[in-house]
C-alpha cells in the first residue's frame, strides 16, 4: 500500500512539475547493470533470464539517476510479469544522435492495438500477465513516462499480440532542456 501511495504522489508531482531532478553525469550502461541486479532472484523464480546488450565503453548521460532507475525498474518489472516462464528479457543501451536510449524487450503476450492509446493512463492495465493474473496497479508506465518527460524525453512502444513488446526510454544525453524564464 505504501508503494502505491508513493507512486501516485510521484506521478502527480512529476506531471505538475513539482519534482526537482537531481541531475548528474553517469554511465547509462552502469545504470542498466545496477537496475537489473536486484531483479535476478525475481527472474530466477520463473526461470527467466535478462540479457544486457550495451557497448563496452561508457554511454554518458546527464540526468537524475534515481528517477531513471525507477523508470527502468518499472519497464523491467512489466517485462517480467508479461513474459512466459523460461524466456529471455532483453535490455539494450544505445546512443542515438543526441539521445541515450534503454530498450526493454519481452516475448510476452503483446499489446492489442486498441489498448495502446491508453497504456500511459493512470490505473489502466491492458491485459493479464503471463500467469493469467491481473497485471498490476496501472501506475508503472505512466510513472515511467512522466520521468522520461521530466528529462525532455519520451517512451516509444512497439508491440504485436502474441509476439511481445519493446519499450524504449529516450532522454537527451546532455540533460533536460533549459526552461525559459518568464
Amino acid at each position: 500500500m505504501q508503494r502505491l501511495v508513493t507512486e501516485v504522489l510521484d506521478l502527480t508531482r512529476l506531471r505538475m512539475g513539482g519534482v526537482q531532478l537531481q541531475l548528474r553525469r553517469f554511465d547509462a550502461v552502469a545504470l542498466a547493470r545496477e537496475v537489473s541486479a536486484p531483479l535476478s532472484s525475481l527472474l530466477a523464480s520463473r526461470r527467466q533470464a535478462l540479457a544486457i546488450d550495451a557497448p563496452a565503453a561508457p554511454v554518458w548521460v546527464y540526468a537524475d539517476h534515481r528517477r531513471l532507475d525507477q523508470a527502468l525498474n518499472n519497464l523491467l518489472s512489466n517485462a517480467h510479469k508479461f513474459s512466459p516462464n523460461a524466456s529471455t528479457i532483453r535490455l539494450a543501451v544505445r546512443t542515438d544522435g543526441a539521445d541515450v536510449t534503454w530498450s526493454v524487450a519481452d516475448l510476452g503476450v503483446g499489446i492489442p492495438p486498441e489498448d495502446r492509446p491508453r497504456l500511459f493512463e493512470r490505473f489502466f492495465s491492458a491485459a493479464t500477465d503471463a500467469a493469467g493474473q491481473h497485471a498490476g496497479t496501472g501506475l508503472g508506465l505512466p510513472l515511467a513516462l512522466a520521468i522520461a518527460q521530466a528529462h525532455g524525453g519520451t517512451i516509444e512502444v512497439e508491440s504485436a499480440p502474441g509476439q511481445g513488446s519493446t519499450f524504449t526510454l529516450r532522454v537527451p544525453a546532455a540533460g533536460p532542456p533549459e526552461e525559459e524564464e518568464p
